[in-house]
């Protein structure tokens, strides 16, 4: 199995096209949309429901001012860990999540645009960890 990145963007098209109310609801639609990314993960991964828990928790306060970025790196970076861990042998995370380069902001972009930047951040993202030794291969 592989990661399908058209899955996530149409997962992710939908979430803008109708952001849920609550930060909760947040919180729980992106774990649902990375935990279903996350299942294709080659390696796979045993801990894909943990990262799924791990990231809906660290997403608490997401929505306070200016904590946006830095709280969803933090929750990345949580979630690749708990896949690696969940790897034979166990993989080395991805690196830094960098929200950076993504078109996340609705208001002012359609959901397909925002979607496809995010998918892409995603993407490139989750391919930056790699199986653990003997060998050394991104995840795909």
């Amino acid at each position: 199995m592989a990661l399908s990145d058209a899955a996530l963007v149409s997962d992710l098209t939908a979430f803008f096209g109708a952001v849920p109310a609550s930060e909760g609801g947040c919180a729980a639609a992106w774990a649902e949309i990375m935990g279903d990314y996350a299942a294709g993960l080659t390696p796979p991964s045993s801990a894909v429901a943990a990262a799924r828990a791990a990231l809906e928790g660290a997403l608490a306060g997401m929505s306070g001012s200016g904590a946006a970025q830095a709280i969803f790196a933090s929750a990345f970076a949580s979630f690749g860990a708990t896949l690696a861990a969940g790897m034979v042998p166990p993989g080395v995370p991805p690196g830094p999540f960098d929200l950076s380069d993504a078109v996340i902001d609705p208001p002012t972009s359609s959901a397909a645009t925002a979607a496809a930047s995010m998918g892409a951040t995603i993407g490139a993202w989750i391919r930056t960890g790699i199986t653990g030794p003997p060998t050394s291969v991104p995840w795909t």
